[in-house]
């Protein structure tokens, strides 16, 4: 209750993980040229992290038609911080982050908090409220996130990170968005079987994609040795497996929510076996 009370009136903090560099390409899922501006907000409902992209004088940087808003949504009994390596490269490549925090670190008990999160930030400036909106969640988090899209048209993608929805999740009534269903290799907490059967149920264009060698908590930086006893095996080079990831990631992104770019023909010919259809109709599927 004291450790509550103390984050409740702690003032917001604010870090640069990341410095602007116009030599990173973003290319092939390496990370963007924007730095990186981060902002914890501790008294808000929710509290929650905000990662925008700035340009190499720190001001909010200019990405122009790259601009799109990803809200985080954090895998279950895992604190949002590990997963701001992921928020990272979003905003490196001009997206905005919203990293919501939920009750003991349990998303499923405060579903609407990505929601929250997202409209606070635009009613104070800080997303452009006419950007596109993914909802992207890890392993419990994916459950919530696809509840969340299934409910709102205005959410347009969904990314589901070894995930897949709950059976009472109505995603097979939206007839538009972008869903793309990522999962390692070695992953012992879904199976490929579980990936499949709940990427089946989207009646729209939607991508499937195996990582080699990746596991369930490769997807979170300081895996306990707990979670890494129940999983599969880690991977070899988790920095090259997440890179793959990210570039299935980007293709979403580009390809589907901004259509800024084209990432995902990139990623399919160099994935080919670990890539089946195609987040959107306009990206090209992969058979």
């Amino acid at each position: 209750m004291l450790l509550t009370l103390l984050l409740a009136c702690a003032a917001p903090e604010s870090a640069n993980p990341l410095d602007y560099d116009a030599s990173r390409t973003g290319a092939e899922g390496a990370d963007g040229p924007w730095g990186v501006h981060r902002v914890s907000t501790f008294d808000a409902d929710p509290p929650n992290d905000l990662f925008t992209p700035v340009d190499g004088e720190g001001a909010a940087a200019d990405v122009g038609a790259a601009a799109v808003t990803i809200v985080l949504i954090q895998g279950g009994s895992v604190v949002p911080e590990r997963y701001w390596w992921l928020a990272e490269h979003f905003a490196s490549r001009g997206a905005t982050v919203v990293v919501p925090h939920h009750g003991l670190d349990l998303a499923f008990f405060d579903q609407t908090a990505g929601t929250r999160a997202l409209a606070a930030a635009v009613a104070a400036g800080t997303v452009d409220a006419a950007a596109p909106v993914g909802f992207l969640g890890h392993s419990l988090g994916g459950v919530v996130s696809a509840y969340q899209w299934a409910d709102d048209d205005a959410i347009a993608g969904l990314a589901l990170l070894a995930s897949y929805p709950a059976d009472d999740a109505d995603v097979e009534s939206r007839t538009s968005g972008a869903v793309i269903s990522i999962r390692g290799s070695t992953d012992a907490k879904v199976s490929a079987a579980q990936q499949q059967d709940g990427a089946d149920r989207f009646a729209i264009d939607h991508a499937v994609v195996t990582v080699d060698g990746m596991n369930h908590y490769d997807w979170t930086d300081d895996a306990t040795e707990g979670e890494l006893a129940s999983d599969g095996a880690a991977a070899g080079d988790q920095g090259a497996a997440r890179q793959v990831a990210q570039w299935a990631l980007d293709g979403w992104v580009d390809d589907c929510l901004t259509g800024a770019a084209s990432s995902w023909a990139g990623f399919a010919d160099a994935n080919a076996k670990g890539a089946v259809g195609a987040p959107c109709a306009g990206a090209g599927a992969v058979e």
